[in-house]
């Protein structure tokens, strides 16, 4: 059982992508999506606006639908 949530488990080991992310810029750019992604729970990422790419680590409790989710909110395109 999993100690932080009670359910009945999840995978052990995290996941490992990167986004290909259109319209980052500048290092604001990358910054943003920086702070608005390590902002949520068991995630953990990179943005890096020259090359266009976002390195995101999920853990077991992250949500890698709300990621892209909260990378288009901000206006940038998956």
């Amino acid at each position: 059982m999993c100690e932080k949530c009670g359910c009945g488990g999840h995978p052990q080991d995290p996941v490992h992508l990167i986004l290909q992310v259109k319209g980052m810029h500048c290092s604001h750019c990358s910054d943003q999506i920086n702070q608005t992604l390590n902002a949520l729970p068991d995630i953990t990422a990179k943005a890096d606006h020259e090359s266009g790419e976002v390195s995101v680590t999920v853990g077991p409790h992250g949500d890698l639908q709300t990621v892209k989710e909260k990378i288009e909110e901000l206006g940038f395109e998956l």
